[in-house]
């Protein structure tokens, strides 16, 4: 028998301090070579989550979807993967051209012992605002490469560099902030423009059909909805640490993660650097009555590294036993989350998204009876009246005052200056009406928002109140005068590759924003040709 042998070095150790963003994982692996799978994800983009849902809701019990990214391997064993992601394309191209730009990947190596796929990435887009003489502009290049070893080691890695004219809104959000939303740090381009890089990168590994552990740089989303009030996808990479363990009706997952609190008030001028800090989470899900799944949320923000960098031992990071973290509030900040799904039939799902915070003990300052929570609650209408294809989601989202707030701004539920649950932070409400459609190579979707909010008339965007120091235990729940704020995009879309969800894209976005000392309304057209493997978020 063949043994497993695992080990973990971290590097970059000085004066105690381990720094996940340049951890080196050494993996040596002797294991039964059947029961172990190089493990790559689907793709977190909500165009290639529609096409899976339909088939995923009609397994029994319920395919655990409380966290996404999927991995390609576990999917495969609960539906027709490559079917439900290739578009048309079933019969093989006979053209090498046909090939690539229809089919597979650019490069493409695959045998027993070694496969590797290389793809470019790209987004270009030409568009036009409204009252805006500037032409709007992405130029997005970049790589993606893909590969296992043999049965044991599976690789993914993706790099973007962007240039980019954006619309007014976006521009003042990001000159204020120095990040493009969800892609990291930006620095000006030209006059009017900015120039961003990021990457992500994924190492993963699955025991049989019980273990998969994972260590990547990118992004992860908890519940079923197209928001998140627990954890979401809006904010940049972060690296993290993550093993789940499956056993007949539930799974367990673990997951250490490094944030950084981008605020140039907090920049350590010494070294250049901004303070890290880092994410605990829990989260264990259960299958029940068949149709219905409920999962249960832990997340902490632990000031760990301290201000001058740090790293002190605390047992919650290494400890598997959830819900210890919300008893200790020194130096930390607990939310607790519940996520309920329930599968009515083979076209209805119901969800259903709570999320608590502070539940334990109240910051100093704060009233007893003072209760800083969020719901979510939400419909999936699979092939509406019996047209396959045609789906519709609705949403309603509410989230109280100071909730994923702290005293200590740097304990805030927030990584790289944007909120790490629900892109318009606390104190709103807001519905949401999805409508889409797709046949073959073609994909139309409209997408209708509508918030209301009380604002600081300070910050130019609600979720900036997020990001302030301290908080309001005065703060009243959507207060005069109110916010209305409505987001509308809709598009066509026609796919190129299946391997990349490369597509030609047409489409328009309409924002309006309204109080009574504000008018600010947005509208742009563009047509663009890209890539589509991540969500990128516009519409708070």
């Amino acid at each position: 028998m063949i043994r497993l042998s695992a080990f973990i070095k971290f590097s970059q150790i000085s004066q105690n301090r381990i720094n996940l963003r340049f951890c080196v994982i050494i993996i040596l692996i002797f294991f039964q070579r059947a029961l172990l799978f190089g493990q790559l994800n689907i793709p977190l983009n909500n165009e290639v989550m529609e096409r899976l849902e339909p088939s995923l809701m009609r397994k029994d019990p319920n395919f655990f979807s409380f966290l996404k990214p999927y991995d390609q391997v576990k999917l495969k064993n609960e539906i027709n993967l490559d079917s439900l992601l290739s578009f048309d394309s079933k019969e093989r191209r006979k053209t090498w051209f046909g090939r690539k730009f229809l089919q597979e990947s650019f490069l493409k190596v695959d045998s027993s012992e070694f496969t590797l796929k290389v793809d470019p990435l790209f987004n270009f887009v030409s568009g036009k605002e409204v009252g805006n003489n500037q032409q709007l502009i992405i130029n997005t290049r970049g790589i993606r490469i893909q590969g296992s070893l043999g049965k044991t080691i599976g690789f993914e890695s993706s790099l973007y560099e962007n240039q980019a004219f954006f619309p007014m809104l976006t521009d003042s959000f990001i000159n204020k902030r120095k990040i493009a939303p969800g892609q990291g740090r930006a620095k000006p381009y030209h006059k009017t423009g900015w120039d961003f890089a990021y990457s992500s990168a994924s190492m993963g590994w699955r025991a049989g059909n019980h273990f998969y552990l994972q260590f990547a740089t990118d992004k992860l989303f908890v519940g079923d909805g197209y928001r998140s009030l627990l954890l979401s996808d809006i904010s940049s990479n972060y690296p993290f640490l993550r093993y789940t363990i499956d056993f007949k009706n539930f799974q367990y997952t673990r997951i250490i993660a490094e944030l950084t609190d981008i605020n140039y008030n907090t920049l350590n001028k010494d070294i250049g650097k901004f303070p890290a800090k880092t994410a605990n989470f829990h989260l264990l899900s259960c299958n029940l009555l068949k149709s219905l799944q409920i999962s249960i949320f832990e997340g902490t923000i632990l000031k760990n590294p301290d201000n001058l960098g740090k790293l002190h031992v605390n047992y919650n990071l290494i400890s598997p036993v959830p819900f210890l973290d919300m008893l200790n509030s020194d130096n930390s900040h607990t939310l607790i989350g519940l996520n309920l799904k329930w599968t009515v039939d083979k076209s209805f799902q119901v969800y259903n998204q709570w999320v608590f915070d502070n539940l334990a003990k109240k910051p100093q300052g704060y009233p007893s009876g003072t209760t800083n929570y969020g719901i979510q609650a939400g419909l999936k209408y699979f092939n509406v009246l019996k047209i396959r294809n045609l789906n519709l989601q609705f949403e309603f989202n509410l989230v109280k005052p100071n909730t994923y707030l702290q005293i200590d701004s740097t304990l805030a539920y927030t990584n790289f200056s944007q909120p790490l649950a629900h892109p318009l932070g606390e104190n709103f409400a807001e519905t949401i009406f999805i409508l889409s459609y797709h046949y073959k190579r073609l994909f139309i979707e409209y997408n209708g928002e509508y918030a209301i909010y009380s604002k600081n008339e300070k910050v130019i965007f609600h979720q900036e109140e997020i990001l302030l120091l301290g908080k309001n235990p005065e703060k009243n729940f959507l207060t005069s005068p109110l916010t209305k704020l409505t987001n509308q995009s809709a598009y066509i879309s026609y796919k190129i590759n299946p391997s990349t969800n490369s597509s030609i894209n047409i489409g328009m976005n309409w924002r309006n924003e309204q109080s009574p000392s504000l008018n600010r309304a947005s509208k742009y057209f563009y047509i663009s040709f890209s890539t589509n493997l991540t969500n990128i978020y516009s519409d708070f």
